[in-house]
C-alpha cells in the first residue's frame, strides 16, 4: 500500500517575504520621488558561490535605470540569498563604495537598503544621473517634435 508522501499539515500558511519580494515592494518609490526620471530595476539570477563545494545562491542585482538616457543602467546593490539557509539572512553589497553587510535579517532588510541608497557614493551617483537625464529631457522639450 502506498502511503501519502505529503500531508496537508506539511505546508504552512506562513508567508514570509523573500529579499526579491521586498525589493519589488520598493521599486516604485524612486520612480515616484524623481517623477519617473530614475527607476529601480531588479534582476534575479540563480548562481553558485565559487567555493568548494559550490554553494547555490539566488543573486538579486538592483540597478538604477534612466529611461531618458537610452535606458542606461547603473549597478547599485547586490543581494546574495543562500539557498540552503532559506530566505534570510542575506548579504548586501554596495557596488559604488564596496560596502558589504554580511548578515542582514528580514526585519533589517529594507532599513539597510535605504541606508545604502543614502550613502554618499550612491546618493552622488543618483543625483548625477538625475541631472543628466533632466538636462536631456529639457533639451528634447526645447527642440520640439522632429519635423519630417
Amino acid at each position: 500500500m502506498v502511503q501519502k508522501i505529503f500531508k496537508r499539515d506539511n505546508f504552512t500558511d506562513k508567508s514570509s517575504n523573500s529579499a526579491y519580494d521586498l525589493l519589488c515592494s520598493i521599486k516604485d518609490e524612486l520612480k515616484g520621488i524623481t517623477g519617473g526620471v530614475l527607476e529601480l530595476e531588479i534582476e534575479a539570477i540563480d548562481s553558485f558561490l565559487d567555493v568548494e563545494p559550490p554553494k547555490p545562491i539566488a543573486l538579486y542585482i538592483v540597478y538604477v535605470k534612466v529611461p531618458a538616457l537610452s535606458n542606461y543602467r547603473k549597478k547599485i546593490i547586490s543581494v546574495i540569498e543562500g539557498k540552503e539557509t532559506g530566505r534570510f539572512p542575506v548579504q548586501l553589497y554596495s557596488h559604488l563604495d564596496n560596502f558589504n553587510e554580511p548578515t542582514v535579517s528580514e526585519e533589517e532588510f529594507l532599513k539597510k537598503i535605504s541606508e545604502i541608497m543614502q550613502r554618499t557614493a550612491v546618493d552622488s551617483a543618483l543625483v548625477t544621473l538625475y541631472r543628466q537625464a533632466s538636462a536631456q529631457l529639457d533639451n528634447a522639450r526645447q527642440s520640439g517634435p522632429v519635423q519630417g
